[in-house]
């Protein structure tokens, strides 16, 4: 019975249930039902909404951007696991350098850069000397000392240039605008300190090419590469001329022992070399792995250290030692050392150009690379589902817009659907009409048009939404009410300008995400979206020669002619039969081309070992770069590697000519300083014994040096500068006369390499002048030459010294391929992020659920600043004006918003008003 009643009474109430109540209430029974019937369809559309807001709602996500302040390490590694895609973590301090995070980098030599073998007790030793018996050049005895003085050097130097390297490593700036991830800067670090090891080791294999070439490209006079032949000059002194020697040995009648002539192999084509030996009356002891060749700095590259792991071996060189002023206590190197890649075997030159380097040790410091960096804020994005605060909320929202939807709509949506049934039903019971009722009907609708006009004016001057409690028909009250609301709505008219304003301005973002997308429709967003597309890499490392699939030089044609190849193989430009004029071309052309092949030959080795080198560079990028970004990078890193690469060699190049002229080394032609004895020196009188002994010209010769001087007209001497040079001469003969003409372009001097980069190669070009060349040594050796043709890249009128500078390379054929690197980096996941269009529903939404909270904020905002200026302006009359005591007076100083309907306001007032809330 009371669960009955209780139903009967909600039934009743929601019967009666009334929301659009008249103020004061109404007693029509009609106006009753009507507001009775907007209440019900109020009702069913705000729950019908509320049923699809509280389905559709929840699986609804939002992006959410956070930031985070005060970031530890810990902090920024569990952000770094929620949120590895969208992490972004500014550094405080950008340029940081290597030793701040990279420590304790120490280098383990080879044990041969810490033994005896290298100090001064083993290379001073003295060797037993025999009255009886001479070294030869390839004798242990002889050869010990320059070699591992060589071999110290070697050591030394490499240690040096790992330290000088080091020191400047660590002041190398470091570059991160964004915290790097663990795993990242392992990566970064790792790929850092390759690069260092493998850069380092390069340029000191360049060094050491160039250092190995010096004494070829310059002909400098070595022990191993000369022989002295005496003449007369002008004046009747005996002058040294230095001659080139044929191979290895001093001369090739000099190197018998035992009526055994000291045989020579083939290391490499045209290269005859020696072993080092021990020579005993009744046989002779090789020693493994020691070679002789004309170089000395050439004769320890080839040679390897087999004798010193080796007891046996070792005891033989001890035992010709002289114990009486030498130590005799030496001890091998340790086998045991060797690791794995090791053995006995390796050449010197191997060793060498990994520095002498056994293993590296080095440690990194994510911790400190974190501290340095500093991050100050971490912001991040993500998409999350709508919490119950955040459901709550937009469903509260969206009703807060609807609600004012349906209170102005309902009511109309009632009224229509009235007014329209009683058209149907007036409509059915007068279907037919005589045409003068038509005519009146018309008239009656203008009428009613006028009448509705008219009526809606009204309501807008008399339109109240300041109800008055208790109701009053006060004039005074009920004009200062409809002005309130005047004010209200301008307002309220004023704020829904603003909103549309800025809903139309500020547009929604949408961030859309794609999984592995292909390139075809990465290029295809990276067109629609350039600025919000962003790809992470799966691979932060991609090698350059994933993606530079072809980079080659062309090399300029000299060095693939038959001029310089003719040289190589030994088949042409022979100078035996030429006299010693040096200004004939003859006597210079076979050295001139050598040092032309061999600059070939060290640019095309050094430039193809730096670019395989650099085609093993990581191209380091997080994030996908666009196409357009990816070949300008690529351009900036191929030309920096060309100049990079061009500048290191001629600065090789330049301090060896600096190094070389500042010793005043004598050319084996004797053209920079020529010697000069006494004529009471007579060498002639010196057995072949004698003659190979240094002992005897140390002790019998004194020479006088005197540097050679060039160009008649500013009488340059080599002695103040080594880029003295003069133009060949081609001799020729013109009815039995001999005739020289001037050979343009061509120069000999004091130095063959400066002579060489002073000359250009104009007279290959020439058919007129190559034929000169050839006529003038063609009854000799004929040379099978063919004139070089000139490109449109490759001009004939260069100077070698420009040709060496762009490493004898003429263009570059490059491709790059961006393909291959997108599917280097395979970038997993993409976003972007577009505004979108006008939306007018979300336009109406949005600034109707705006509007719905605000409407309740200018009610009272409207009435709290009434009430103030009616205060105000209370005092003020109070200050001016005496009451009279017939005046009933109200006390405004009591004034609240309950009593402020019975209060009237003037114009003026309202005016003031309006201005003090506008502003």
């Amino acid at each position: 019975m009371r669960w009955k009643n209780l139903f009967q009474f909600i039934k009743r109430t929601l019967i009666k249930h009334n929301l659009f109540q008249t103020v004061p209430p109404s007693t029509d029974e009609t106006i009753l039902r009507h507001q009775r019937y907007q209440t019900r369809l109020y009702l069913f559309l705000l729950f019908t909404v509320l049923i699809i807001l509280t389905i559709y709602v929840p699986f609804e996500t939002k992006t959410i951007t956070d930031t985070s302040d005060s970031i530890s390490i810990t902090t920024f590694n569990q952000l770094t696991d929620q949120h590895p895609f969208t992490l972004n973590c500014p550094c405080s301090q950008t340029s940081l350098e290597y030793n701040q995070f990279i420590s304790d980098i120490k280098v383990e030599y080879h044990e041969i850069c810490s033994s005896e073998f290298i100090s001064s007790r083993w290379i001073d030793l003295q060797f037993i000397q025999s009255p009886v018996r001479e070294f030869l050049i390839n004798d242990v005895r002889y050869q010990s000392q320059m070699h591992f003085q060589l071999l110290s050097t070697l050591c030394r130097v490499a240690k040096q240039t790992i330290n000088d390297n080091l020191q400047s490593f660590n002041r190398t700036k470091f570059i991160t605008h964004q915290v790097l991830t663990s795993t990242n800067f392992q990566t970064e670090t790792n790929l850092i300190i390759e690069q260092f090891k493998t850069t380092i080791a390069e340029s000191y294999k360049w060094t050491l090419q160039l250092i190995q070439a010096n004494p070829e490209i310059n002909q400098f006079v070595v022990p191993l590469n000369s022989k002295i032949q005496v003449k007369r000059d002008i004046y009747g002194y005996e002058v040294f001329r230095l001659k080139p020697a044929e191979n290895a040995k001093y001369d090739e009648h000099y190197c018998v022992f035992q009526n055994i002539p000291c045989a020579c192999f083939y290391l490499f084509p045209n290269e005859c070399v020696l072993q080092t030996t021990i020579p005993k009356d009744a046989f002779t002891k090789i020693i493994p792995g020691m070679i002789q060749t004309t170089f000395p700095l050439r004769s320890v590259l080839l040679s390897t250290l087999q004798c010193f792991y080796n007891e046996t071996c070792l005891s033989y060189i001890i035992n010709e030692i002289n114990s009486l002023v030498s130590p005799t206590n030496f001890s091998t190197l340790n086998r045991s050392s060797l690791s794995m890649a090791d053995s006995v075997n390796d050449p010197i030159e191997k060793l060498a150009s990994e520095l002498f380097i056994r293993s590296w040790h080095n440690q990194s410091s994510y911790e400190s690379y974190f501290n340095q960096c500093h991050p100050l804020t971490c912001q991040y994005t993500y998409v999350s589902q709508f919490t119950i605060m955040d459901i709550v909320i937009a469903i509260i929202g969206v009703l807060g817009s609807l609600n004012l939807v349906l209170l102005l709509s309902v009511p109309c949506i009632i009224k229509l659907s009235y007014y329209i049934w009683d058209k149907i039903s007036f409509c059915q019971e007068n279907m037919i009409r005589p045409s003068a009722e038509t005519i009146f009907i018309r008239t009656a609708f203008l009428d009613r048009l006028r009448i509705l006009f008219n009526s809606f004016k009204k309501y807008i001057i008399e339109l109240n939404l300041f109800p008055i409690i208790p109701p009053s028909q006060d004039i005074k009250i009920l004009r200062r009410h409809q002005r309130l609301t005047r004010i209200y709505l301008t307002l309220l008219f004023i704020s829904f300008l603003i909103l549309a304003v800025y809903a139309i301005i500020a547009h929604e973002t949408k961030t859309v995400t794609i999984e592995s997308p292909s390139i075809s429709k990465y290029l295809q967003l990276s067109k629609q979206y350039p600025l919000t597309l962003q790809c992470s890499c799966s691979n932060i490392t991609v090698k350059y020669n994933q993606f530079i699939t072809k980079i080659e030089p062309q090399y300029h044609p000299i060095c693939s002619s038959d001029f310089v190849l003719s040289v190589k193989n030994g088949t042409g430009w022979d100078t035996i039969f030429v006299n010693d004029d040096d200004a004939d071309f003859r006597f210079w052309i076979k050295s001139q081309l050598e040092i032309v092949l061999k600059m070939c030959s060290i640019s095309e080795n050094i430039l193809n070992s730096s670019l395989s080198l650099w085609l093993q560079r990581n191209f380091i990028t997080p994030r996908v770069i666009s196409l357009v970004e990816f070949n300008i990078q690529i351009k900036g890193l191929i030309e920096e590697f060309k100049r990079t690469t061009v500048n290191e060699l001629l600065l090789l190049f330049k301090l060896l000519q600096v190094t070389n002229f500042a010793n005043q080394l004598a050319t084996i032609r004797s053209s920079n300083w020529k010697f000069i004895i006494n004529s009471i020196y007579n060498l002639n009188s010196c057995s072949k014994r004698e003659l190979v002994d240094p002992q005897t010209y140390q002790n019998h010769l004194t020479a006088l040096a005197l540097p050679q001087k060039y160009d008649d007209e500013n009488n340059c001497s080599c002695g103040l500068q080594s880029n003295c040079a003069q133009f060949s001469t081609l001799p020729y003969r013109v009815s039995n006369q001999s005739m020289k003409r001037i050979l343009p372009n061509f120069l000999a001097g004091c130095s063959p390499l400066d002579s060489m980069l002073q000359s250009s190669f104009s007279c290959f070009f020439n058919e007129t002048c190559l034929y000169l060349l050839q006529t003038s040594i063609y009854y000799v050796k004929p040379v099978p030459v063919k004139v070089l043709v000139s490109s449109s890249l490759s001009s004939s009128n260069r100077t070698v010294e420009t040709i060496l500078s762009q490493m004898f390379v003429e263009e570059w054929l490059e491709n790059t391929s961006f393909d291959r690197y997108y599917e280097g980096c395979a970038p997993q996941i993409c976003e972007y992020s577009y505004s979108l269009g006008f939306n007018g529903i979300y336009f109406i939404t949005k600034t109707l659920a705006i509007l719905s909270g605000l409407t309740k904020i200018l009610r009272h905002t409207v009435s709290f600043m009434t009430l103030i200026v009616i205060k105000l302006i209370n005092r003020k009359r109070k200050s001016q004006i005496t009451p009279r005591s017939n005046i009933a007076v109200t006390d405004l100083d009591n004034l609240t918003l309950n009593t402020l309907q019975n209060v009237p306001i003037t114009s003026i007032e309202v005016i003031f008003l309006l201005f003090i809330v506008i502003n």
